[in-house]
């Protein structure tokens, strides 16, 4: 029985393609069409998956703000309540999260956390493309205030450390040319008071001996990415406290090598994409 804090409505949709693209070389993963659903394999702790969703409701709705960055060109920061390091912006939507805060998901039989993420970028083509070019999470026994960043060359993905942590998930490696750039697209957002992607990290990459408080680092815009930020902030979210896996969402989602993968306008390969719904939320909004 699925959670009834949690529904889910699946829809089948083309594999977005994950190609190359500018200067960067990055590697693409494409969620700039409504409903977009990309796999791949992090630096570290394995696969994840992202889906487009313009559904979600922040702030008073489905998911609950813990860090909100903002900056024109580029951004990074992370979550905690010591300070706003580099772009994070102060106020209650800035602040430590403790692991039992992160929701869990099956899919494919495999358990993962879930992170929101809501953007506010310039609607209007073209500068509605918008970059996100790193994502990592670590667990602490405590809040930290670090300002460690490495980003050597500018054109590949920063890199930031923690002392006393141990880091669970990383998008990208510092210094790969090739680093993953995951592409979204503002003119599908309803605005500020929505989110935009679903981000799903393995939830055995969690464990409780690494300490209970949970820090996420991220960057967006250009360099390294080809797209810049143009807008106003940019916030992550967690959907309220933890619960029981829901049921399986559905069929495998294969995660092949970005060489192999072609447009599903050609090879006809198809995943589920996912639709958050929230129906009490929605019908309180």
């Amino acid at each position: 029985m699925t959670n009834p804090r949690v529904k889910m409505s699946m829809a089948l949709v083309a594999l977005a393609t994950l190609g190359q693209t500018g200067a960067q070389a990055s590697t693409v993963l494409n969620l700039t069409t409504q409903d977009a659903s990309v796999s791949a394999t992090a630096a570290i702790g394995g696969t994840f998956l992202e889906v487009q969703n313009a559904d979600l409701k922040s702030a008073t709705g489905i998911f609950k703000p813990f860090v909100r960055l903002e900056e024109k060109v580029n951004e990074q920061g992370f979550n905690t309540d010591l300070g706003t390091p580099y772009d994070t912006k102060a106020g209650p939507w800035t602040h430590a999260i403790k692991l039992s805060d992160i929701a869990i998901e099956k899919i494919n039989g495999i358990d993962y956390r879930v992170f929101n993420l809501g953007i506010n970028q310039d609607q209007n083509a073209p500068d509605n493309q918008f970059s996100l070019s790193q994502v990592q999470i670590f667990q602490t026994a405590q809040d930290r205030l670090d300002t460690g960043v490495t980003q050597i060359p500018l054109t590949t993905a920063p890199v930031i450390a923690f002392a006393s942590s141990t880091e669970v998930f990383r998008m990208n490696n510092g210094g790969d040319s090739a680093f993953y750039e995951t592409q979204l697209n503002a003119g599908l957002s309803h605005g500020n008071a929505t989110g935009d992607m679903v981000l799903f990290v393995r939830n055995d990459n969690f464990k409780t001996a690494y300490g209970d408080n949970v820090i996420l680092f991220s960057q967006f815009g250009h360099e390294p990415g080809v797209y810049l930020t143009n807008g106003g902030f940019e916030e992550w979210g967690v959907n309220g406290k933890n619960q029981p896996p829901t049921t399986d969402n559905g069929p495998p989602i294969d995660t092949p090598e970005p060489s192999t993968l072609v447009s599903a306008g050609i090879a006809g390969l198809m995943v589920l994409g996912y639709r958050w719904r929230r129906g009490k939320a929605k019908s309180a909004a």
